[in-house]
């Protein structure tokens, strides 16, 4: 700041005066006579007003220099450094907040005490050291000490000092560097320890220092990088990276060396290969920065290994290729063993079918033939004696037609083929109530109609599932369920709420002595493309999900059909009948007061001892007899007779589609169905096909007779 001159500031501090005293209108009075005398006067005033205006500067100057004083002892005391004065025997005089609490006591309980109390025994000396040549010197060069606040860790500080202006105190400023001391000595046990490992590592390792310029000069290498590499290292101490590995000049691999050494880029790992006449082969590279513009190249060929891999990518290519063609067989063997299962699936339930059809076509048939002659002689018996015995007969027949009937439908349920399988679950629950006393709810949309194979084994092992569910399950009652939650799969669940079992205990003994129930109904599922699921436990009840194909692949011979009712009205849409004539069937003229039957039945026994007993009826006229379904439909168009009476199970074509194709055409021929199978489900779906009852063929004769009578019949 450049000072003005006096003769400047006066005059100015006059001309001031000047101005106030102006303003004042001091000058307003009468001037005294004399003019020397007004001079004086006016001057007096004037001086007088310079020395306010002088006050004035000063009070405001006062004012200032107090908002200073005030301003430096607030920095002095809250300053991050720590200030403090000491005399000449190192007693504290003065400190602030910061050196009071490096020292660890309040401040007013400092003042007069030795500093080097504070101090660690070894650094005592030092501060006196510090001490005596600050006051010799006026600047002593700075030290580092350990301070000891009491009740605290030690803390190193770094002191630097000065005299003060008067010569009687040695100022002191105090800077906490005990983090950098710490973090200073572990970098140093850290470069010591990274050292140590570099120089003890298997891995080889160059370091580089990244100079201004941009070039990485090789400043360290480990004993591994000399075997690795098979040159010394001395000799590449020094050397830029590109002098010592020229196939590296330019490369991207040396742009990522200088990006990690300037702290661009953070670790980085890589493969590459080098070649030139000292070193071939392919590195595998880890790249860090240990240091600012310190460079770690860490490397280890692994040509070997990369041989090796490449050898092992060979082989599995080969093993790849020869898995595939394997899984291909595999799978051509799976398929052939799905269609194998399938074909013996149906062979076995032909052989059921064959077997049930002997004992009904043949033993029952003649039994059922025979008791309708017996009650044919029995309506005329010669003497009483002969009565009871035919009666005895006729009893021990009807026990053996029931006996024959129940054999037949165990091996082989006719509902399943004639009916379908939802029908086929609804005889399964009446048949397993009547003879358990399992009560099983069933939920079974009759519109799922899946292949032969598929409900086959769906209908045998759900029965499976039932039975145990008798045997150990402990409860009389059951659910089973089926539904087409996905497209093209068809989902069964039989539950129970009885004593369940554990699925792993279950599990390990399937397929060994007592456990080839459940592994049978498994394996035949998953042999159909499907697969079962268990939940139980034991005290929570059994849960059993099977999930199929509603189609699944059978042999190129033999596809055998259920026969669903939505199916054989299918067939008959488009069926055609040799010598028929659907849009104009003949009329033929019936006889006074007679009733026109047509019977149909595949056994002649039967069929003949039926006839015999119809015509025994005066009202009654048989005016044709069919061996099967198709003989019925032509006689039905041909004679177009008052009742058909109709077995189900005939060759060529069964009742129930005989019956739907004769309904659907000829309505006013009326259709009663005669069978052994007699179950709900038959009775079901020969109503549907349009008859109007189904009788038994060992009902009495007079029920059988008294059902053609009905007087509803006329009208209908």
């Amino acid at each position: 700041m450049i000072e003005k001159p006096k003769s400047e500031i006066s005059g100015a501090l006059r001309h001031l005066a000047e101005e106030r005293l102006a303003s004042t209108g001091a000058e307003s009075s009468p001037p005294p006579v004399d003019a020397n005398l007004a001079r004086l006067v006016h001057e007096l005033q004037v001086h007088q007003m310079e020395l306010e205006l002088q006050n004035e500067e000063l009070i405001a100057a006062r004012a200032e220099l107090e908002a200073h004083a005030e301003q430096f002892t607030e920095h002095y005391d809250f300053a991050p450094v720590g200030y403090l004065s000491v005399d000449v025997d190192g007693n504290i005089q003065q400190l602030n907040l910061l050196a009071a609490r490096m020292l660890g006591k309040e401040r007013t309980r400092l003042l007069g005490v030795r500093f080097q109390t504070f101090v660690k025994g070894s650094d005592e000396q030092v501060i006196q050291d510090f001490i005596t040549q600050t006051f010799l010197d006026e600047m002593a060069v700075p030290c580092e000490v350990e301070f000891l606040p009491a009740g605290k860790s030690p803390i190193t500080v770094r002191l630097t000092g000065a005299l003060s202006p008067n010569g009687r105190a040695c100022r002191m400023a105090a800077t906490d560097i005990t983090v950098r001391t710490q973090a200073e000595t572990a970098m140093r046990l850290s470069e010591q320890q990274f050292r140590s490992i570099v120089e003890h590592s298997p891995t080889a390792m160059y370091l580089y220092q990244h100079r201004e310029d941009g070039e990485l000069i090789m400043i360290e290498a480990n004993p591994a990088a000399e075997r690795e590499i098979g040159i010394e290292h001395r000799s590449l101490i020094g050397k830029t990276i590109e002098a010592a590995f020229p196939k590296l000049a330019g490369s991207d691999t040396l742009k990522i060396f200088k990006a990690v050494a300037k702290g661009d880029l953070r670790t980085q790992s890589f493969v590459m290969s080098y070649d030139d006449e000292q070193i071939t082969g392919h590195f595998e590279v880890h790249a860090f920065a240990i240091g600012p513009g310190i460079l770690v190249v860490a490397f280890q060929n692994i040509k070997d290994r990369v041989e090796t891999e490449a050898r092992l990518l060979k082989v599995h290519a080969e093993l790849e290729s020869r898995v595939l063609r394997r899984t291909a067989q595999l799978q051509g063997r799976t398929i052939q063993l799905r269609a194998l299962a399938a074909e013996l699936t149906m062979a076995e339930e032909r052989e059921r079918r064959r077997i049930a059809s002997l004992i009904h076509d043949n033993l029952q048939q003649m039994l059922v033939a025979a008791l309708m002659n017996l009650r044919i002689l029995k309506s005329n018996p010669a003497a009483e004696s002969e009565l009871e015995d035919l009666s005895r007969i006729e009893t021990i027949l009807s026990d053996s037609i029931e006996t024959t009937r129940s054999l037949t439908v165990e091996i082989s349920p006719p509902v399943l083929h004639q009916c379908g399988l939802a029908a086929a679950f609804h005889w399964l629950h009446y048949w397993l109530l009547e003879k358990y006393g399992l009560d099983v709810a069933m939920n079974a949309d009759e519109g799922m109609d899946p292949s032969p194979n598929i409900s086959v084994t769906l209908f045998h092992c759900v029965r499976e599932l039932l039975f145990n569910t008798v045997k150990h399950s402990g409860v009389k009652a059951a659910s089973v369920s089926m539904s087409q939650p996905v497209q093209k799969m068809l989902k069964i669940e039989v539950s129970d709420q009885g004593v369940g079992f554990d699925p792993d205990v279950v599990r390990a003994r399937e397929g060994t002595a007592g456990g080839f129930g459940l592994f049978n109904i498994r394996e035949r599922i998953e042999l159909l493309g499907g697969r079962m699921e268990s939940r139980s436990a034991p005290g929570c009840g059994s849960t059993f999900t099977l999930w199929v194909p509603m189609r699944a692949a059978l042999p190129a011979t033999e596809r055998p059909t259920l026969g669903g009712i939505s199916e054989v009205q299918a067939q008959f849409e488009q069926a055609t009948l040799p010598g028929i004539d659907l849009e104009s069937p003949p009329a033929v003229g019936h006889l006074q007061g007679k009733v026109r039957l047509v019977v149909a039945d595949d056994h002649s026994d039967f069929r003949e001892g039926l006839v015999r007993m119809l015509q025994m009826e005066s009202d009654f006229e048989v005016v044709g007899q069919a061996a099967d379904g198709h003989e019925a439909l032509h006689l039905a168009y041909q004679l177009n007779p008052d009742f058909i009476i109709m077995d189900i199970n005939m060759p060529q074509m069964n009742g129930i589609e005989a019956t739907t194709a004769i309904r659907k055409n000829l309505r006013a021929v009326k259709v009663l169905g005669l069978s052994t199978h007699t179950d709900e489900q038959h009775r079901i779906s020969m109503i549907r096909a349009g008859a109007i009852d189904l009788l038994h063929k060992n009902c009495s004769p007079a029920l059988l007779i008294a059902t053609l009578r009905e007087p509803w019949i006329e009208s209908s």
